[in-house]
């Protein structure tokens, strides 16, 4: 089969397959939709390996998003740029990260990628491993010596967003590197107040018997027992008082006047609020 034969039966498979006819953008598609028989078939037809759509995506971006492994190992292997970003800054590596795909993780960082990059509003990939409770991925990237206190552009760090999803062992990972456990956002709000506001008691406990402040406030005068309080959580208000959160402060009695229930109003004046 002659070259220009050959380049045109690959290219009516590729349409068959229901990509385009353009190289580039057949590549993007087939690496989003995981095919690597396609991937591979427009990469030996110089199809450009770091084609970029709108937002600056790359083929090895959409394949490790969607943890189309053998896609990023092709691709890898006709020398995709692994440290490529999008618009936003975001890596392979973050978008791994948040999806929870470990495998390609490992695979792109053996091919030179990095697992500190931060995007332009300052995520990482521990910041959206953390948030999204890929445990694995957690232990793996602090094995890799990331930074457990970055922060994203709200002043949110790992914690905060696994302490606010309840991700308990994480959690745990995050307080051995030696993240900042009373770090605040930049409204204030500690890990502790975020758990307490989703109604994450074992959280809770963990923090506070971690050493984590349990009166500090936020910007808005709030403390994580007002904010239980105010989000009727029984059985926080039950264990912050307990491990000593005082109901005087901010606007805590206020809020369970105003808010709250009976039953939580009335733990708090049992317990001296006024």
């Amino acid at each position: 089969m002659n070259h220009a034969l050959r380049i045109m039966t690959i290219l009516l498979w590729v349409a068959a397959s229901g990509y385009g006819a353009n190289l580039d953008d057949a590549l993007l598609q087939a690496a989003a939709n995981g095919d690597a028989k396609v991937v591979k078939a427009l990469i030996t037809q110089k199809a450009n390996v770091d084609a970029r759509n709108e937002k600056g995506w790359t083929p090895l971006i959409f394949a490790a998003k969607s943890g189309h492994l053998e896609c990023v190992k092709e691709l890898l292997a006709a020398k995709a740029n692994v440290k490529a970003k999008t618009l936003a800054s975001s890596t392979a590596i973050m978008f791994a990260a948040e999806s929870g795909h470990l495998d390609c993780i490992k695979t792109l960082v053996a091919a030179g990628g990095a697992v500190d990059e931060q995007s332009k509003e300052e995520n990482t990939a521990l910041i959206s491993a953390s948030q999204e409770g890929h445990l694995e991925i957690v232990k793996y990237l602090l094995t890799r010596g990331v930074d457990a206190n970055c922060t994203i552009d709200t002043g949110h760090n790992a914690l905060h967003l696994a302490a606010q999803k309840g991700h308990l062992e994480i959690a745990k990972l995050l307080l051995n590197a030696d993240v900042d456990i009373d770090a605040k956002t930049s409204e204030g709000f500690t890990a502790l107040m975020l758990a307490a506001g989703r109604n994450h008691v074992s959280v809770i406990n963990l923090l506070i018997d971690n050493g984590a402040k349990i009166n500090v406030r936020n910007v808005h005068g709030a403390t994580a027992l007002g904010r239980a309080v105010y989000e009727r959580h029984r059985e926080v208000v039950v264990t912050l008082l307990k491990r000593g959160a005082n109901p005087n402060l901010g606007r805590t009695m206020e809020s369970a006047r105003e808010y709250s229930t009976p039953e939580i109003l009335a733990l708090l004046q049992k317990a001296g609020g006024k």
